[in-house]
């Protein structure tokens, strides 16, 4: 397609789809003692796919950035890089009242917060699938477990992989 101003341009065609899936589950307890002591304690799962978890207002730049392993058309589920899978929090607080008349307050709090996400991952930077996008080839980094199951022609390759 050529643009108004004799340029090159591209013509994409975006459709909703129906892959994707959230499961998040929520707990919490809590209590405040006469004392003046509050306790509380929560934790939250979460379980979420989908095909492009990224943030754009562009169409194009959503699809272009997002990260694939070979067809970007071929949209695939995979974890979603936002919300932490676990994540654990609590809070102790302690408040004590003085003054003649009991008309001041003192309050110490604590805080403590476990989470376990993030979630991202590594793009070349070039186009080695051919999909017309410099920023979305996913890089496979190679675990040592897996360097056994490889044919190498010299054991100083396998050592220098």
């Amino acid at each position: 397609m050529v643009g108004a101003f004799g340029g090159q341009e591209n013509a994409d065609v975006f459709t909703n789809s129906d892959k994707g899936r959230t499961l998040k589950a929520s707990l919490k307890a809590q209590k405040t003692f006469e004392n003046g002591l509050y306790l509380m304690a929560a934790y939250n799962f979460l379980d979420s796919k989908d095909i492009n978890s990224i943030e754009a207002e562009i169409t194009g730049d959503a699809f272009a950035f997002n990260p694939v392993l070979s067809n970007a058309n071929d949209a695939i589920l995979a974890p979603s890089k936002y919300g932490d899978k676990h994540r654990f929090i609590g809070v102790a607080a302690m408040s004590w009242n003085y003054g003649s008349s009991k008309e001041w307050t003192t309050t110490i709090t604590s805080f403590y917060e476990l989470a376990k996400g993030g979630r991202f991952n590594y793009t070349y930077a070039g186009d080695i699938n051919n999909v017309e996008s410099n920023l979305n080839d996913l890089i496979y980094i190679l675990i040592t477990s897996e360097t056994v199951q490889m044919n190498f022609s010299t054991a100083t390759d396998a050592v220098n992989l």
